[in-house]
């Protein structure tokens, strides 16, 4: 049940106006340390990670939940979108002299 309400937490932080980003992460991680693999969890987290432009972190997290998850076509769409803009941070990163 607590796992339930954390992660419904980061959700309502997630949908704030303005999202309460860094509130989102800290409920997901704390579902996570009760419950690691909370597919929710992972979830909420990747989100808030993406809005953070945390790609790659969001890309890892979204990974894990997928692997949970196979199926989830929320979980593959926002895991596309986390690995296509870590491609696009990195290879930005690249060519910056």
């Amino acid at each position: 049940a607590a796992v339930a309400l954390l992660t419904n937490i980061a959700q309502c932080h997630l949908r704030a106006e303005p999202p309460c980003l860094d509130k989102a992460l800290q409920y997901a991680d704390e579902a996570l340390r009760l419950d690691a693999s909370s597919v929710k969890a992972l979830f909420r987290r990747g989100k808030a990670l993406l809005e953070m432009k945390d790609y790659a972190s969001a890309h890892l997290t979204l990974a894990k939940a997928a692997e949970l998850e196979p199926k989830d076509p929320g979980i593959r769409s926002e895991l596309a979108k986390a690995q296509q803009l870590a491609q696009k941070q990195e290879s930005g990163k690249r060519f910056r002299f």
